[in-house]
């Protein structure tokens, strides 16, 4: 649901989307540090995410990513808020060379029902000059 509400969003600007697959998986790692972090109030390094990015995206390519946590499992919702900002804004608006998205989302189960939700809008690209 949240790469059709990426798609449709970007199309009403005329602009395509391709996604990376290979990128999305790298996303993983972040989110589960973001949550470890958020349950714990321990800072965890994100050594080894930045590292596997550095690696994955091209040379002369700029990665931008924008992570977001949630307490509910609206898509439709968690769209509309990350949109609120202007760093995912950007980031969904973007015209590049190259240019490819990824979408990751992770949820972690609490007792009681609770649930929190880790998202990550993120693409990769070369500047269009």
């Amino acid at each position: 649901a949240l790469k059709r509400l990426v798609r449709d969003e970007r199309e009403r600007f005329d602009l395509s989307t391709h996604w990376n697959s290979d990128l999305a998986h790298l996303l993983l790692p972040a989110l589960s540090a973001y949550e470890l972090e958020r349950s714990t109030g321990v800072c965890v390094s994100n050594e080894d995410f930045e590292n596997a990015v550095r690696h994955a995206v091209p040379s002369g390519f700029t990665f931008k990513g924008y992570p977001s946590q949630f307490i509910h499992l609206d898509a439709r919702s968690m769209f509309s808020d990350c949109l609120k900002s202007s760093v995912c804004s950007d980031i969904i608006c973007l015209r590049g060379d190259g240019l490819e998205f990824a979408v990751k989302v992770k949820l972690y189960a609490y007792p009681e029902s609770v649930v929190a939700c880790w998202l990550m809008i993120a693409c990769q690209y070369r500047c269009i000059s």
